[in-house]
């Protein structure tokens, strides 16, 4: 058996990775959103051009967005499924996305780490 407050200390460096690469992946997209905004108001061409680019835009945003929720939910210590899901998915963002996918399915599938996340209240 392992000590539970390792597994905590695991569980919340893990997390701090998941803000870090979700942070990483936010920067090429804010970059893309400023270019276009500039291009758009450059060449004058119509809004609805732009369409195309904004649905694939918030479509990439979900990634980072879930991996930030990921981040949080390993602080709480709830919602093991989406943690593990979200950590599957990471894995093909190589290599950082596929370390800590890595890192992040090993640490879920410990039975004391599956047991301080049924034992924690969300509400707290």
């Amino acid at each position: 058996m392992s000590n539970p407050d390792e597994e905590v200390k695991q569980l919340n460096v893990l997390a701090t990775f998941h803000y870090v690469l979700g942070s990483i992946l936010c920067i090429p997209l804010v970059i893309a959103t400023i270019v276009v905004y500039f291009l758009s108001g450059f060449f004058l061409f119509p809004p609805w051009l732009l369409l195309p680019f904004a649905s694939m835009g918030v479509l990439k945003w979900a990634l980072p967005i879930c991996i930030f929720i990921t981040a949080w939910n390993l602080k709480r210590k709830t919602h093991y499924t989406f943690c593990f899901v979200i950590a599957c998915i990471e894995c093909i963002l190589v290599p950082f996305g596929t370390i800590l996918g890595i890192f992040t399915i090993i640490a879920l599938s410990k039975d004391s780490v599956k047991a301080i996340f049924n034992n924690v209240n969300p509400n707290e």
